[in-house]
């Protein structure tokens, strides 16, 4: 092989020329521009000067090169001249160091830019470096570092959580839906206690347990019972003074005054309440004739009072009842005329598919709070805790109130009213204390695992 620059014989294995360190197949110096024989030029010595058994030989041929043109001449004898120094410094030094190439040499306007990987890198580093694509041949994203870029690493992707709070507008639609839901779990207990509470059975068998001494001694407008009783059918003129107002207590109560009027009452319960049988009413001939001229009552009567109560007596008692408006007071018609309704149309009130009724809104309100909720546990057994809490709180109450609060007034007060009240509504007390023990545990447990469940949540933030 022949050298085209210099014609020196090479061998075929050469790369470079050992006489001009021309690298084999380059074109002619001259038939280049003058830059890129510059250019080939720091390129080959640059090379060579990493081998240094082959530097003198090419710094030999370097000085013995001449080129026709001045210009070109003087460029390459100042690169080698650096070259020449920058080998020296090589030689005192190991290998292994880096030593900067020296500044480009300005070049003309025609000639091109030199190659980036010669520019500003190590002088062990002169050949071109070939940066591997940063994307692997099926153009997926590679794992390995990549030279001459700093290491990136891949951020972690956070994936979007579903926030655990609720917005304030559903807060407050759940609290109005909470405030509906207790105004109709609680007209559901009342309709539930007045019903199993209120029965004709249970008030009757009340109003035979009643102490009727307690009750005629009871002051009323000051008097007792028994006296008002008394003067009201002027047993004094009826039995021509020979019985006096202790002597009409006993009568009253050796009689059967708490098994009539606890039948009567219970037939009342039955009509309003339950909707069974017709009017119940009584009035004052009743009393006379069903009480007064029983022949029990009248057999007392004669032993109590001296006398037994005849026609004329048990008319005169009606008589005296009418005088004091007692129809009115026990008329059933009366009491729709004063309320604005006939009463027997609570019987539909207190019904059954009523009590259906109310209690599927209350179902569908709690759907309605699962829905305002978005079924967020924590929220949802919230709404539901505190409905039943509620609503069990008052109904709790109310039982206590009759069962331990109506003796007590009684006791201090003495007013007849609480002792009625205490017996008469034994039965509503004890079905309204159930119900609301049931619903207020219900309500306490929800509200217990809503707050459990926000803690849990709590803690959970803080761990991450």
């Amino acid at each position: 092989m022949i050298c085209k620059n210099c014609g020196k014989e090479l061998s075929d294995d050469s790369v470079f020329c050992t006489g001009c360190g021309t690298k084999i197949g380059a074109p002619e110096p001259e038939k280049e521009a003058i830059g890129q024989t510059a250019d080939n030029v720091i390129e080959n010595k640059a090379e060579e000067s990493l081998r240094p058994e082959e530097a003198p030989k090419a710094e030999e041929s370097v000085k013995s090169e001449e080129t026709p043109k001045a210009e070109e001449s003087e460029k390459p004898k100042d690169i080698l001249k650096e070259i020449k120094n920058l080998h020296k410094k090589n030689e005192e030094k190991p290998l292994s160091e880096t030593i900067p190439l020296p500044e480009p040499v300005p070049m003309p306007n025609n000639a091109p830019e030199p190659a980036a990987a010669y520019q500003n890198t190590p002088f062990e580093q002169t050949q071109p470096v070939n940066v591997p694509s940063r994307e692997t041949p099926d153009h997926q994203q590679s794992d390995a570092p990549v030279p001459g870029y700093p290491e990136q690493t891949a951020a972690p992707v956070q994936e979007e959580k579903k926030s655990t709070k609720l917005s304030a507008g559903r807060k407050t639609g759940g609290t109005i839906l909470v405030i509906f839901a207790v105004i109709f779990l609680i007209v559901l207990n009342i309709l539930v206690c007045v019903r199993f509470g209120f029965s004709g059975d249970q008030l009757s068998k009340r109003t035979e347990t009643l102490d009727l001494r307690t009750i005629l001694t009871a002051e009323f407008e000051e008097e007792e019972i028994n006296t008002d009783i008394y003067r009201m059918l002027k047993i004094s003129s009826l039995t021509e003074g020979k019985a006096d107002k202790d002597d009409f207590k006993n009568y009253l109560l050796n009689s059967d005054a708490l098994e009539f009027f606890g039948e009567k009452l219970a037939l009342y319960a039955d009509y309003i309440i339950a909707g069974k049988g017709d009017d119940p009413t009584i009035d004052s001939e009743v009393i006379a004739e069903d009480f007064f001229g029983n022949k029990v009552n009248n057999t007392v009567a004669k032993e109590e009072l001296g006398t037994k109560f005849d026609d004329d007596m048990i008319d005169s008692i009606r008589k005296s009842m009418e005088h004091q408006d007692v129809d009115d007071a026990l008329s059933i018609e009366n009491w729709g005329d004063k309320v604005g309704f006939e009463m027997n149309i609570l019987k539909y009130a207190f019904s059954y598919i009523t009590m259906a009724i109310v209690f599927a809104l209350v179902i569908v309100l709690f759907i309605w709070l699962a829905v305002i909720s978005e079924r967020r546990s924590r929220y949802l057994l919230g709404f539901y805790g505190n409905t039943l809490f509620i609503s069990g709180l008052i109904f709790f109450l109310i039982g206590i109130a009759v069962l331990a609060g109506m003796p007590l007034a009684f006791a201090f007060t003495s007013n007849v009213i609480f002792y009625l009240c205490a017996n008469m509504l034994l039965p509503f007390a004890l079905v309204a204390l159930c119900a609301g023990f049931i619903e207020l545990l219900l309500g306490c447990i929800f509200k217990s695992a809503a707050k459990s469940i926000k803690k849990k949540q709590k803690n959970a933030a803080k761990a991450q």
